[in-house]
């Protein structure tokens, strides 16, 4: 399952604003361990799917993505966080 998030506040820059969009990808583990495939999978898919640039975002497609890690519930996730700038209209 994934969820996304948008971080912190828009910092207005007159005619843009900039923010960051977090996306926390996890992945039920395979007895006891990590699912990599299933988490790599994801990840290429949210790629795939997030556009650079729409109307009224452009989204950097060189996000930073933090090591995954073991939420202690039998899930391990990764942390994706694209930077975003928001046209203001």
């Amino acid at each position: 399952f994934a969820i996304v998030r948008m971080t912190g506040k828009l910092e207005d820059m007159a005619t843009y604003g900039e923010t960051e969009m977090g996306v926390h990808l996890f992945a039920k583990d395979l007895q006891a361990f990590k699912n990599t495939e299933k988490l790599d999978l994801m990840h290429e898919r949210l790629m795939a799917a997030v556009p650079a640039e729409t109307e009224d975002y452009v989204i950097d497609i060189h996000p930073f993505v933090l090591p995954d890690y073991a939420d202690d519930y039998g899930f391990h996730a990764r942390i994706i966080t694209f930077s975003v700038t928001v046209r203001n209209r």
